[in-house]
């Protein structure tokens, strides 16, 4: 994968990457009550509750802002994706794969990590297996409720 600019000044500059969070409000909201966002009120005539990019955001929908030359058919065109990139290595989970509310172990580069993914709450996480000298392997423990609980099958098996 290839990270850089391509017009202007800044071309061939690499930009620093860095981690983000997409979920819905009320996830975001359930995990960082004190969250505040700035007022509505901001001088400009625009409807700040509704979608401002059309059916960009239905998955089903195939029409894009941008013309592709190509598209990979394998999997929706719009389909939200938690992508890590570690060194030159990069790995990217679709959320259709990853099922309903689940935690899934896999590699990423050198990297053993868990995927945590939540569909309601429309949010993926990559977290490190590797804790104190152990690499651990982990389920959903409660299956209601947002947030969920993990448990590590290692040292606190059933």
């Amino acid at each position: 994968m290839r990270v850089e600019g391509i017009c202007g000044s800044f071309t061939r500059t690499v930009p620093a990457l860095l981690p983000v969070v997409q979920s819905t409000w009320a996830a975001w909201k359930a995990l960082h009550p004190d969250t505040t966002v700035v007022s509505f009120d901001q001088g400009f005539s625009r409807n700040y509750n509704q979608y401002p990019y059309g059916s960009y955001d239905r998955v089903g929908d195939t029409s894009l802002l941008f013309q592709q030359s190509f598209v990979d058919p394998r999997r929706p065109a719009k389909e939200l994706v938690l992508g890590i990139r570690q060194g030159a290595a990069a790995k990217a989970w679709a959320y259709g794969t990853l099922g309903e509310r689940t935690a899934v172990s896999d590699v990423g580069g050198d990297r053993a990590v868990v995927v945590v993914y939540d569909a309601e709450a429309e949010m993926a996480v990559a977290f490190s297996r590797d804790v104190a000298g152990s690499r651990l392997t982990f389920q959903v423990v409660e299956d209601r409720g947002f947030p969920f609980r993990l448990r590590d099958t290692e040292l606190f098996a059933p």
